[in-house]
C-alpha cells in the first residue's frame, strides 16, 4: 500500500467516527428564545380575551347588522391592523429608490 492509500483509509474512517458520535447539544439563541416566549405570551393573551369577552355585540357592517362575539370583533380588528401595518412596510410607494 502506498502512503497516500493509507492516508485516504484513516482519513475516511476518523470521518465516519465523528459522524456517527452526537455533538453537544446546540444551545438556541436568545433572540430565538425571546421570539419562542413573545409567540407563547401573545398565544395566552389571546386565550385570555376570547374567554374573558364572549358577549355578543351588533355591528353594521355595510347596511347589515351583524351580531358577533366581542372576542372575535376584536382578534380580527388586530389581525387586520397587523396585516396593514404588514403591507405598509413591505410595499412603501413613499421609499426612493436607489
Amino acid at each position: 500500500m502506498s502512503n497516500d492509500e493509507t492516508s485516504s483509509s484513516v482519513d475516511s474512517e476518523s470521518l465516519a467516527e465523528t459522524a456517527s458520535e452526537p455533538g453537544p447539544p446546540r444551545k438556541r439563541s436568545l433572540i430565538s428564545r425571546m421570539r419562542i416566549g413573545g409567540l407563547l405570551l401573545a398565544a395566552a393573551m389571546i386565550l385570555i380575551i376570547t374567554a374573558r369577552n364572549w358577549e355578543p355585540v351588533s355591528i353594521d357592517v355595510m347596511g347589515q347588522k351583524v351580531e358577533v362575539a366581542l372576542s372575535v370583533l376584536v382578534i380580527l380588528t388586530f389581525l387586520c391592523g397587523t396585516v396593514t401595518g404588514l403591507l405598509l412596510a413591505y410595499f412603501r410607494p413613499w421609499r426612493k429608490q436607489d
